[in-house]
């Protein structure tokens, strides 16, 4: 109390939104790592497999890639905050472009997927030997110019506090158009689907198809289903993400320590989606749930599925006197279970 009677103690409300503060702030550091370790296992199992299209393997590369990016840049950004407090916190504009960079290009590698499992459909009969790097360089190099470019622009406008932060137009633009997509896209992938299933029953039926005709259309039948949640949970990224860019661009919430609450929230939340994604991505394709399995296994984290990993293990083990035996055992494995689910 000072000399005039009043406390000088913070009130309730202040001490509320402290402790909210610090909550959310660890709760956050804890998502980002775990989320970093699944984008990482993520990166090398992909890396690893054969099955998958190289073009769609260097999108879901490049999915992985930013997520990881996105979160050692808010890793980084939760242990300054934690060390030097939030009224002393200031980013660098590194961690800036980090963030930013992560965000824009995470939500438009979800368009560009679309897009190539409407090709894989269109052209099922030939799609499979198309294997030139034509289409990765056609959406990377525009898709990561726009996101460094965003980064760019909005790193030097931030201030330490989000409050005072600007967002570029870009950003804003790229928000309202994503989600739009976004929505045309889920409707996009229902159809394309049903489309692919009655095709594939009606080559089933006549008998007309080549082999690998019926293994590409199967292959994008699974893989579609693999990937539907990635659409709707990119969706979810969007429109999560609208509200805080639109209190960053129009500077709605004034109060440090309240936006500071908003703003951690809304990034736990992108974490978790983030994470979503990335299991999803695993667990719903069997081969990629098999060998993260397998590493969890070694790692004697599940001891209890030794006997069934150590079996896989020995099936997909199989030697053959070829160059290529390894990637000819492992698509005649995936082969088989697609035969065994769509026949």
């Amino acid at each position: 109390m000072n000399t005039n009677g009043t406390t000088t103690t913070p009130s309730p409300a202040e001490d509320w939104r402290d402790i909210c503060i610090k909550l959310v702030i660890w709760t956050n550091l804890a998502a980002f790592v775990a989320q970093l370790s699944l984008s990482a296992l993520n990166i090398v199992l992909l890396a690893r497999t054969s099955v998958l299209h190289p073009n769609l393997k260097m999108i879901l590369l490049s999915q992985s890639a930013s997520f990881c990016i996105f979160a050692i840049g808010h890793i980084w950004q939760m242990c300054i905050m934690l060390a030097l407090g939030i009224e002393h916190w200031t980013d660098g504009i590194v961690i800036k472009i980090l963030l930013v960079f992560g965000v824009v290009y995470s939500n438009f590698i979800g368009h560009v997927m679309l897009v190539e499992r409407l090709i894989a459909t269109l052209m099922s009969k030939r799609y499979e030997n198309w294997k030139k790097p034509h289409f990765s360089l056609i959406w990377f190099i525009p898709i990561f110019s726009f996101s460094l470019f965003n980064a760019l622009q909005s790193a030097p406008n931030e201030t330490s506090s989000p409050v005072g932060g600007n967002v570029g137009i870009g950003i804003m633009v790229a928000a309202y158009i994503s989600i739009v997509l976004s929505v045309a896209e889920i409707f996009a992938c229902f159809y394309i689907d049903a489309q692919s299933r009655k095709r594939y029953a009606i080559w089933a039926k006549n008998g007309t198809h080549s082999l690998s005709e019926r293994y590409q259309l199967a292959q994008n039948i699974r893989t579609f289903r693999q990937l539907a949640p990635t659409f709707v949970l990119h969706l979810a990224n969007l429109i999560v993400a609208l509200p805080t860019t639109l209190l960053l661009y129009y500077k709605l919430i004034l109060d440090t320590k309240l936006y500071m609450v908003v703003w951690l929230t809304y990034h736990l939340a992108l974490t978790v989606n983030n994470g979503l994604i990335e299991f999803t991505l695993i667990w719903r394709h069997p081969i990629l749930r098999n060998e993260t399995l397998n590493f969890l296994t070694a790692l004697r984290l599940f001891k209890g599925n030794n006997q069934i990993c150590t079996a896989q293990n020995a099936n997909i083990g199989v030697q053959i006197g070829t160059k290529n035996g390894g990637e000819m055992i492992e698509m005649e494995k995936h082969f088989q279970m697609l035969q065994k689910e769509w026949a």
